[in-house]
């Protein structure tokens, strides 16, 4: 009997330990509206081109000091719209983040989506990490390969939405509102990972003194 409840409470323990929480809070990299825009043209069946000669402003990480960030210049189709959606077509753009405490990340970015439910088009894509450098809170932060993008554009030259410009021949402009960065893969918190470590010594401890009772 007492080996049975010895190998119930190693069970009821060990699943106990990996049930712990282990998701990182992850901070972003938040960027704001940019000095130059985006061109939109439409092509009369539901999809648009997307053109940028580059894009920059001020942007900052977690609570650090303001710094800047830049977008390349670019060029692609998006569509045919459906539900909103503009699927892009193949693209690249690059992106540089330049911390006001010298933190610094650069990348590639991939867009994936348009999203148009509003006339503030929002932008989706998955940014490839190429160089990553700074202090230890942002190095960890950004220590995977990929993070998600996004942005929101201010309202559009022409007063729509991208749907019905879509519809057209017309063209529209628009600058960045407001973006951020968000790491896909961040790394666990301190705190949990000494939180699992006390949970393993703790179940060694409750194993150790049941074996020699038995």
């Amino acid at each position: 009997m007492k080996k049975v409840f010895l190998m119930r409470t190693i069970l009821f323990g060990s699943l106990l330990v990996l049930a712990l929480p282990f998701g990182a809070h992850a901070s972003s990299i938040t960027f704001g509206s940019s000095s130059t825009g985006i061109t939109f043209f439409g092509d009369g069946a539901g999809s648009v081109s997307v053109s940028t000669l580059g894009l920059s402003g001020n942007a900052f990480f977690d609570s650090d000091a303001l710094g800047t960030y830049a977008l390349g210049a670019t060029s692609f189709t998006a569509g045919p719209q459906s539900a909103g959606i503009f699927p892009a077509d193949a693209n690249l753009e690059s992106f540089t983040f330049t911390g006001g405490d010298g933190d610094s990340l650069t990348g590639i970015i991939n867009w994936s989506f348009i999203q148009d439910n509003t006339p503030q088009p929002k932008f989706f894509g998955v940014l490839t990490i190429g160089t990553v450098s700074g202090d230890a809170a942002f190095t960890s932060n950004f220590s995977g390969s990929l993070a998600n993008i996004d942005f929101i554009t201010n309202p559009l030259s022409s007063g729509g939405t991208l749907d019905g410009l879509a519809a057209t021949t017309m063209s529209a402009t628009a600058t960045v509102s407001a973006g951020e960065v968000n790491p896909v893969n961040p790394v666990p918190e301190p705190g949990k990972l000494a939180l699992f470590g006390s949970g393993l010594l703790g179940l060694g401890g409750l194993i150790r003194r049941k074996l020699l009772q038995v």
